[in-house]
């Protein structure tokens, strides 16, 4: 069984629009969408075989885990594309507002401690600066009990890593993207920048 898990709020262009037509494309029919607004997420099931077998084959990591390993054959530039993938789903783009100045801040949140050391390294040796560190995160199980655990966060801040992040890897979640566009409308209102050449 392959699941992708995303937010319950804003997630369902993503879901709709790229996912499900991306595993229909793969498997022929469409897949199962759940949604479970009590804890704020939306997931697809896919039961198929071959397409498990096939990420399989790949490298990947399979059934219960506490870290996901990208394989070598990702090294170099393919890795943008798993990169892609991951900030897609576990990523965030949210516009500070430090005293006045806005800047966007890029950052990943999840369990995959080999995996972000990995993407961290990748995105720092291409020029995007990037921060990897822990931080405790509390979970809340559907039978209402907690459990605390290591969460891992990839961070990167400013216009420039934001703009180099989005050309190279690129916002595949139409989420991020829309809220680029609106710090970039914002920044335009106040006469402090021009239009990247890649948004026109």
């Amino acid at each position: 069984m392959i699941v992708v898990t995303g937010s319950y709020y804003d997630d369902a262009e993503f879901f709709d629009e790229v996912l499900v037509p991306l595993f229909c494309s793969f498997t022929g029919t469409s897949p199962t969408v759940k949604l479970r607004q009590k804890y704020g997420a939306r997931d697809i099931f896919v039961s198929n075989k071959e397409l498990f077998a096939k990420i399989e084959s790949l490298g990947f990591n399979s059934g219960k885990k506490k870290d996901i390993l990208i394989p070598s054959i990702f090294d170099g530039d393919l890795m943008r594309f798993v990169l892609a993938g991951l900030f897609a789903t576990d990523g965030c783009l949210t516009i500070v507002n430090n005293n006045g100045t806005k800047y966007p801040r890029m950052f990943f949140t999840a369990c995959l401690p080999t995996a972000f050391s990995k993407v961290s390294e990748y995105l720092n040796n291409k020029g995007i600066s990037a921060n990897c560190y822990t931080q405790k995160r509390v979970k809340v199980h559907e039978k209402s009990f907690r459990k605390t655990k290591d969460s891992y966060v990839i961070s990167s801040n400013g216009s420039k890593n934001t703009e180099e992040f989005r050309n190279l890897i690129g916002f595949i979640n139409p989420k991020h993207e829309s809220r680029y566009q609106s710090y970039l409308r914002s920044k335009m209102a106040l006469g402090r920048i021009e239009l990247p050449t890649s948004c026109l």
